[in-house]
């Protein structure tokens, strides 16, 4: 995947929400690639818009698109709090617990992004929320717990592998 540091100095410096997106839509689109995935931006979900939702593309034996399903949603911010970014997993959560198939057993999963920081959450069951912590998915923390962020440049192996593995999940549905 590609290296992040020019994006990291370009959020801490112009974090507006719809540039940290776009550095997102950037990097998901390389995790995710494109034909065998799309990033919609501005998706509506039973529980609002989220920024972006990456759609595995089914395709027939003729290489038509049968249906798009939404594996991983994804939702931003500008720069903030420490406080405030635990916040926006609440928001995260709304666009993961119904909108997305499970994947690897009982787990649906999103991230949420805000200037250079990074979090990758999951549900089980709509209600509670954890942060993944470790690129093979076993390892979570409760969000009772806070949510600890990464910087999209010094923690960039931990969420690289992250979305590595769930990509893998995702392409075993």
């Amino acid at each position: 995947m590609q290296e992040a540091p020019q994006f990291r100095d370009f959020l801490a410096t112009d974090a507006r929400e719809s540039h940290v997106n776009a550095v997102w839509f950037q990097l998901l689109a390389t995790a995710f690639p494109f034909p065998h995935y799309v990033i919609a931006p501005e998706y509506n979900t039973t529980h609002g818009r989220a920024d972006l939702m990456v759609h595995k593309v089914r395709l027939d034996q003729n290489e038509e698109v049968t249906a798009l399903t939404p594996v991983f949603a994804y939702e931003g911010k500008e720069k903030c709090t420490e406080q405030a970014f635990a916040a926006i997993a609440q928001q995260g959560k709304g666009y993961i617990k119904q909108d997305l198939p499970r994947l690897y057993s009982e787990w649906r999963y999103g991230m949420i992004a805000a200037g250079e920081k990074v979090a990758v959450i999951a549900t089980s069951d709509g209600f509670n929320i954890y942060q993944v912590l470790k690129p093979d998915l076993t390892e979570m923390e409760s969000y009772y717990h806070g949510i600890k962020s990464w910087d999209i440049r010094l923690n960039r192996m931990e969420w690289q592998g992250v979305l590595g593995a769930i990509k893998a999940r995702a392409d075993a549905i």
